[in-house]
């Protein structure tokens, strides 16, 4: 994966390491304004859409989900990491009472490798234990978890709201942990729409995507009600 800077934010790209003729790494510091530099590169870790967003609390990327292998046992990093932009690494978010014995970055092992390898062998599912926590799994050959645009941040709790196959998740990434928030799913927009939080009226908004027919709307979330419903064109409190 190559990690790249544009007038002075981070934003990264998801590829195939590198070759050795590519343009050399570039420190922060030296980068030029409004121009693209690789900042670092690693033999392994890539994702093919994973949830990728910045959460302001922690000061670093979360990434999660997407698909990690398109089959067999391959390395595997944790299903959820961070970067730090300060120290421009990644590292695996482990809930803290299962991190001992793992590396702090990189892939976790063979041993995890092949356990999560048959997520979705025998139906689908999306889920996990690590211990006594919920994990939602990074893809490969048997489940799909590619996040698209359905994820934000919400500064105003500090969670990253997902949403995939009709369930609507919550990750906290201070303690790194995920929750199953059991909101009645959206009847329409249900696939690669995106998300992006109203601070004034404190819900996600949704929108695009598609839904099998022509009726995808817009849709809100309230974080307070745990509920999703269609925006009407023309209410009141739009005007």
């Amino acid at each position: 994966m190559s990690a790249l800077r544009l007038s002075g934010w981070l934003v990264f790209a998801m590829v195939m390491a590198a070759p050795a003729a590519e343009q050399p790494v570039v420190n922060l510091k030296d980068a030029p304004p409004n121009t693209w530099v690789p900042i670092g590169r690693w033999p392994t870790g890539w994702r093919d859409q994973p949830v990728f967003v910045y959460a302001a609390n922690i000061r670093r990327f979360v990434m999660a989900a997407g698909y990690q292998t398109y089959g067999g046992i391959a390395p595997r990093h944790y299903d959820t990491e961070e970067f730090d932009p300060v120290a421009v690494k990644w590292v695996n978010a482990y809930p803290p009472d299962v991190a001992a014995g793992r590396p702090e970055s990189g892939p976790v092992g063979e041993e995890y490798a092949r356990r999560v390898e048959k997520i979705g062998h025998n139906g689908f599912e999306m889920f996990y234990r690590d211990g006594a926590h919920l994990r939602l799994a990074a893809g490969g050959q048997w489940v799909e978890t590619r996040g698209y645009h359905e994820y934000c941040y919400v500064p105003d709790t500090g969670m990253i709201y997902v949403y995939m196959h009709d369930k609507t998740l919550c990750y906290d990434p201070v303690r790194r942990t995920w929750e199953d928030l059991r909101a009645v799913p959206r009847s329409g927009c249900r696939i690669w729409g995106a998300m992006c939080y109203d601070p004034v009226n404190r819900e996600i908004v949704h929108a695009g995507g598609d839904g099998a027919g022509d009726q995808v709307r817009t849709w809100l979330y309230s974080i307070d009600r745990n509920e999703w419903r269609v925006l009407e064109c023309g209410w009141r409190q739009l005007k």
